[in-house]
């Protein structure tokens, strides 16, 4: 599953503020053992003093993939049960998150973390060369990754889940549409909207670790004529990212155009 399982962090984060436990304008402090490599925070904000609000740091998960927005929200919202709990709730069977970005990404490097240690202590520490290394890493197939049962997903559930996301089932309209226009501007544009006509609109949500890399989201149809969501998971290849993208972009136009001829 990777960096989609963001989406349900994001739901739980949305289903809060509807209930006014959270707000969007509420700083959130970003302390040190929250700070996880890549891509934004991490690199650019070590020292302390650093709260980001609730909204910057939806819109930096879902847009950039940020892992360090991701764990204090993950940690805002009270860990990873809460957020399986969620889905349980919602109906969604074959999906469960298990830990933080940094919990999993400590156990896919196979880093032995002591007591009280986070993933920020020890990566901060490493020279460049290491750090470069534990990255190629990163983009190379894991089967003791891929093989675990923990933080995944079925396409089937995330689809599932996008649905009920879109059709206002688990959250208010306002924070559907929220979610979505942020979705909407995800980086990368190299997998479901990679084959697309420039004209779809496409909120989506991408995943990549190891063997691993994904794509999910919901792509409008022409003329209000409907919607699909869509959940595409790669697991265990040994391709490059760029040859799995292409694989996921195609596979993304080939249902857009059955939709269209149905």
């Amino acid at each position: 599953m990777a960096s989609t399982f963001k989406i349900a962090l994001a739901m739980c984060i949305l289903q809060l503020i509807d209930h006014e436990k959270v707000a969007l304008d509420q700083m959130v402090e970003i302390s040190a053992d929250l700070l996880v490599p890549p891509p934004l925070i991490e690199p650019y904000f070590r020292h302390i003093g650093l709260a980001i609000s609730v909204a910057n740091l939806l819109d930096i998960m879902m847009v950039t993939s940020d892992n360090s927005a991701t764990d204090a929200l993950l940690k805002l919202v009270g860990g990873p049960d809460y957020v399986s709990q969620a889905i349980a709730k919602a109906n969604i069977a074959g999906m469960r998150i298990d830990r933080s970005t940094s919990q999993f990404l400590a156990d896919f490097l196979e880093i032995d973390l002591t007591e009280g240690q986070s993933f920020a202590s020890f990566f901060s520490v490493l020279p460049a060369r290491e750090k470069a290394r534990l990255y190629a890493l990163t983009e190379q197939a894991n089967n003791n990754y891929d093989d675990d049962e923990r933080d995944n997903a079925s396409p089937a559930a995330m689809a599932k889940l996008l649905a009920k996301l879109w059709h206002g089932n688990l959250t208010s309209i306002a924070s559907r549409d929220r979610l979505f226009e942020v979705m909407e501007r995800c980086e990368n544009d190299n997998r479901i909207k990679g084959c697309m006509p420039a004209h779809v609109t496409i909120a989506h949500k991408t995943g990549t670790l190891g063997g691993s890399t994904s794509d999910v989201g919901v792509i409008e149809l022409p003329e209000k004529s409907g919607s699909v969501a869509i959940a595409i998971y790669i697991k265990k290849s040994a391709s490059p990212v760029i040859i799995r993208e292409r694989a996921i972009a195609h596979a993304s136009r080939a249902v857009y155009d059955f939709m269209l001829m149905t």
